[in-house]
């Protein structure tokens, strides 16, 4: 398991209001926190990433809390189960904002949680990637510095996470005038290998530090400790910038406001409109690369001859699915959400369509290999004709 911290220095500021003006989804922290439970990797679990915070004045600290409202049985040197009555969740998917009234301490905490998921923007759209952004508004007489830790675990926990060739290491980038400053966790298990990426904005009157690994199933002293003794943890300081959300932002605020402004409009209309749009990304989604020398028949065999004319499209857009489960998606349902693709990303639903009517001229078994177990297998690219128009894929099966 791994933290990043971000350092700031306040003497005051003022954060701007949460969808002001706008139909979001809003409520108490009854039992939502920043953590998303569905795991990366199907079949697979860990801790989920968590926050925590640390106010000092005068060189002192004086408050550090997990922003959290659990509490497990791991990390028990720190301090959890923040109290829901001083949380609270909005929501206009694809952002969110969960703002945090520091109790006793006259300072407000906003996150706001920003995803490129932009209609006709298939190039940001594709990138996997999720922006957290703080402000923090300061209601004392006296400076107060703020400390931001992020902590994230690479793998399930397991003893030999470690010795199962599981690493961390920290890197800086520096493009056009500003930096980027993180760690790289790089999974890697037998099947299907991944790295992932932390980083923090190196702005001025931030600092940005970081350790690369402790035992997530320990007491998790030694790092609560090295924040609560300065703010800061025990690493160089390296310094970096995220440099794309802002634009983002704007893009989502064009495409979101003309319904938002539109008082003829109810306000449940409104909010479902966009939060339900969370599946789209939520539920698991593939987005594959065709390279430029790619051929019909290598798309799909030799049913991919029907695919030839689309050929321009998939390279420009890629081959696009989302999943209804984690190895198989029901076309039915894709049916009652394909207004959604039809509307804002329709370059993905003309390829996803073409891939369907291909299915029945497609052999009804192919090979496959699960994503948990690793076992070798056969997928049901539409249990042939008859059953085309209900299911493109089974779920996968173990060899005869």
């Amino acid at each position: 398991m791994l933290a990043l911290a971000t350092m700031e220095s306040l003497v005051s500021t003022e954060c701007s209001k949460v969808c002001e003006g706008s139909e979001s989804h809003c409520s108490s922290l009854g039992g939502w926190d920043i953590c998303h439970r569905a795991p990366l990797m199907p079949g697979t679990g860990s801790s989920p990433p968590q926050f925590t915070v640390c106010l000092r004045c005068k060189g002192q600290t004086i408050y550090q809390q997990v922003l959290s409202l659990e509490r497990p049985s791991s990390l028990q040197s720190w301090n959890w189960g923040y109290c829901g009555r001083y949380g609270f969740y909005h929501a206009l998917y694809p952002r969110a904002w969960l703002v945090y009234e520091l109790p006793g301490q006259q300072v407000v905490l906003t996150c706001r949680q920003v995803s490129p998921v932009i209609p006709h923007d298939y190039k940001d759209s594709s990138l996997p990637v999720a922006v957290f952004v703080w402000e923090v508004e300061n209601g004392r007489d006296e400076a107060v510095e703020v400390s931001i830790m992020f902590s994230l675990q690479n793998g399930a926990g397991a003893k030999e996470a470690g010795s199962g060739g599981h690493w961390n290491e920290p890197f800086a980038l520096h493009k056009d005038g500003q930096r980027v400053a993180g760690v790289l966790l790089h999974h890697c298990p037998a099947l299907n290998p991944f790295t992932l990426a932390i980083s923090a904005r190196q702005k001025a009157g931030t600092g940005v530090t970081h350790v690369t690994a402790f035992d997530p199933t320990g007491l998790g002293r030694e790092v609560w400790q090295d924040l609560l003794q300065d703010g800061r943890l025990d690493s160089p300081t390296v310094s970096g910038a995220l440099t794309h959300y802002e634009e983002w932002e704007r893009k989502i605020e064009a495409w979101q406001n003309p319904i938002l402004e539109n008082g003829q409009l109810p306000s449940w209309y409104k909010s479902a409109l966009f939060n339900e749009l969370y599946f789209m990304t939520d539920g698991g989604t593939i987005w594959m690369e065709v390279p430029p020398d790619c051929c019909a028949q290598d798309l799909q065999g030799p049913a991919g001859a029907g695919l030839s004319h689309l050929l321009p499209v998939l390279r420009e857009y890629g081959r696009f699915a989302y999943l209804e489960g984690q190895e198989y998606n029901t076309y039915d349902v894709h049916f009652y959400a394909s207004l959604a693709l039809i509307m804002l990303w329709p370059k993905l639903q003309i390829g996803l369509q073409y891939d369907i009517g291909e299915c029945p001229q497609s052999p009804a078994l192919v090979p496959a290999q699960g994503f948990t177990s690793g076992r070798d297998g056969h997928l049901g690219t539409a249990a042939a004709a008859a059953a085309a128009e209900m299911c493109a894929m089974e779920p996968l099966q173990p060899p005869c």
